[in-house]
Order: C-alpha cells, then sequence, then structure tokens
C-alpha cells in the first residue's frame, strides 16, 4: 500500500459546526426552524446536496443550496477542528516515504483552502473534491480520475474514511478501505454497514499502530 487515499470530514477533520451554519443559514431563508446538530450528524454523507436532501426535502434543493453556500463559505476556515490523530498520522505516513491524496465529496473550491488552512497541505500529492460534472464518491469514475492524476493504482493503494461511503468508494475500484470511527458512524454501525471495509478502528491512532505498524505518541497525545 503505497498510496493512502484519505477522506476529509469525520477522518481529518471534524466540520460539523461550519455545516451546521450552512444548513441553518438555508433553513432561515426557508422559512423553517433551525436544525440542530444531532440532525445535522444523521444527514451527513454522500455530499451536501444529499445533505440538504435528506434535511429540507428534494423539492426544496435547488433553494437551499445557494443559501447553505452563503453561510457555509462565511465561517468555514474558521469553523474546523483536525482530528485527534489526524496530524500525526499523515505526517508519520509521510516519513514513511507514502504518497497521499484526499478524496472527498466536499467540494473541491473548498476541500484545496481547507486543507491549506489546517496545515497538511505538505503532505498531499493532490486534493481531489467534487466538479461540476456531478462525479463524487462512491463511483468509480471519481476515484479512478484521481488515481489516473497520481499515476497510481488501485491495487496500491488504501483508502482511509470514516463512513460506510467510503468503503463503498473503495470496493467500487477493488481498493481496501480502513475505516475509523471519528465521524458519524460508531464502530459497531460500521461493522454493520460496511461490510466490505478490510479494517476498522476507533480512531486515528489505533489505525495507524495496528494497520500501518507506527508508534503513537505519549498518553496526552493530540
Amino acid at each position: 500500500m503505497r498510496t493512502v487515499l484519505f477522506d476529509l470530514d469525520g477522518t481529518l477533520v471534524d466540520h460539523f459546526e461550519a455545516i451546521r451554519a450552512g444548513v441553518n443559514h438555508a433553513a432561515g431563508a426557508l422559512n423553517l426552524p433551525p436544525v440542530d446538530l444531532p440532525s445535522i450528524h444523521r444527514a451527513v454523507g454522500g455530499g451536501i446536496r444529499l445533505t440538504l436532501t435528506r434535511l429540507f426535502g428534494m423539492e426544496r434543493l435547488d433553494t437551499a443550496l445557494p443559501h447553505f453556500y452563503h453561510g457555509f463559505e462565511a465561517v468555514y476556515l474558521k469553523e474546523v477542528t483536525v482530528l485527534p490523530g489526524a496530524a500525526w498520522l499523515v505526517g508519520a505516513l509521510a516519513e514513511r516515504g507514502h504518497a497521499m491524496a484526499v478524496l472527498t465529496n466536499k467540494d473541491a473550491r473548498f476541500a484545496v483552502p481547507l486543507i491549506e488552512a489546517i496545515g497538511l497541505a505538505q503532505y498531499f500529492k493532490g486534493v481531489f473534491g467534487t466538479e461540476d460534472d456531478g462525479l463524487r464518491k462512491p463511483d468509480a469514475a471519481f476515484t479512478q480520475r484521481a488515481l489516473a492524476t497520481m499515476n497510481v493504482v488501485a491495487s496500491d493503494c488504501v483508502l482511509v474514511g470514516d463512513s460506510p461511503f467510503d468503503a463503498e468508494t473503495a470496493a467500487a475500484v477493488d481498493m481496501q478501505a480502513y475505516l475509523i470511527a471519528s465521524g458519524s458512524h460508531s464502530i459497531e454501525q460500521l461493522k454493520t454497514e460496511a461490510p466490505s471495509a478490510a479494517e476498522i478502528y476507533a480512531n486515528a491512532f489505533d489505525l495507524g499502530q495496528f494497520a500501518f505498524g507506527l508508534h503513537p505518541p505519549d498518553p496526552g497525545r493530540c
């Protein structure tokens, strides 16, 4: 596994506060009540269009989307937290000589500046987000486009993510998937909903130690 692809939201970062800001900006514009964070957690997965459809219904999607972006764009570089162990894992894999990239259903216009803002851009050969062509995870064509850009093949890669969508994404191109329960799904949910995942771990520290043989930092790690 010379190349490691990382999902973004729920795997490397917690971006729920920024997403909530966008969702509730849209809710206000639609004259709907604010949406609480647990409801947003349940709705996230598969990209923002699917999230907004789950929250507001397909009939409101086209109206809600620009309002979401208006609220989200105002805060997305500030309301973000790097998840525990993510920076350590990426840095340790880079020291080992692994090539890495980000594969995310977040819009590329947001994903690229976000990776730069959290200080991890130096580690990634590419940040592949969604474009206007509609391709996204788990579409095989979306992943294959990223692999072709990096000049790698799926058999030499592993995808690290936090959701059943990530397991489906990897399976669609015959790639291994390692999942961590750092997003909206517990270990038990991932075991049930992502049976194709090669391994499932509690967090990035455990994944680094048991999947890659890395040595996590001492207690008090961050």
